[in-house]
């Protein structure tokens, strides 16, 4: 077991770039499969080839009906022999004694040869972290609202928009406020990935995930709304801000880390 683990931190080192946080990781999934064996319904294979260990993967119990698939690794001197996708047709068909209706795994983007392997198996993929920090940003602009109220910047805004003197000044205060919600939640982002960081954890933004934010924010900008709807746009009628400024509030926070970043009332451009 303890090749897998160093195998695993040197392999992903090598290829990829990734520091001795996956060689932890891998430590801990280890770890947590001798300290609690489920032998009839978990189990760890190492493919050999000329006496040397050349692959490895394990199934654990996710739950009572679903496996998941973890720690698949291939040498890279003995790919293309056919030993991964030996190595999943063993999970398979254990999981199949063993009961399971379903095996899930996680996978990276850039595992190419290892995610051609899952879809031969039959894997579907359903989710991608991309998509989960894309809805999570949504979720994160609503709670930079919370934030707001209970910093009384809401009350603040409402009662200058019933001061002004017409629609177009209030719809630029619901602007500033719009925008500010979107660099809290680029705020949230940064430190969600620091703590997760601290932990030795993998971190929950990786390249792309941020791309797929601000594809995000984009599309819900006024002006690609209006574009979208009516063919045109009028700035004087946005109530939360054109993509570009979507994006550049939300990286803002991003970037900084901290709520002071996110004046959206003070500063000279949105």
């Amino acid at each position: 077991m303890g090749w897998i683990v160093s195998r695993h931190g040197a392999v992903y080192a090598r290829e990829f770039g990734w520091d001795e946080r996956l060689e932890a990781l891998t430590a801990e999934i280890v770890a947590t499969f001798l300290r609690n064996p489920d032998r009839m319904r978990e189990c760890c294979w190492i493919a050999e080839r000329d006496g040397e260990n050349v692959g490895s993967v394990l199934l654990v119990k996710e739950t009572e009906e679903v496996a998941r698939l973890r720690l698949l690794l291939v040498e890279p001197q003995a790919r293309g022999l056919g030993i991964g996708g030996r190595l999943v047709d063993e999970c398979i068909r254990f999981a199949r004694k063993a009961g399971y209706r379903k095996i899930t795994l996680w996978t990276h983007r850039v595992l190419v040869a290892a995610r051609h392997i899952y879809e031969c198996a039959g894997f579907i993929l359903v989710g991608s972290k991309a998509c989960q920090f894309a809805q999570a940003y949504v979720v994160a602009h609503e709670v930079g609202h919370h934030v707001q109220n209970l910093l009384g910047i809401l009350p603040r805004a409402q009662r200058a928009q019933r001061t002004v003197g017409n629609k177009a000044e209030a719809n630029h205060i619901q602007v500033q406020v719009e925008l500010q919600a979107d660099c809290l939640a680029g705020v949230w982002a940064n430190r969600e990935n620091k703590m997760l960081v601290s932990q030795g954890k993998p971190p929950f933004i990786e390249r792309g995930d941020v791309e797929a934010a601000m594809r995000t924010a984009a599309a819900i900008g006024d002006d690609t709304l209006q574009r979208r709807s009516q063919g045109y746009v009028v700035p004087d009628s946005f109530t939360h801000g054109s993509a570009q400024q979507r994006q550049r509030w939300f990286n803002a926070g991003l970037q900084s880390g901290a709520i002071a970043s996110c004046n959206t009332f003070a500063a000279s451009q949105l």
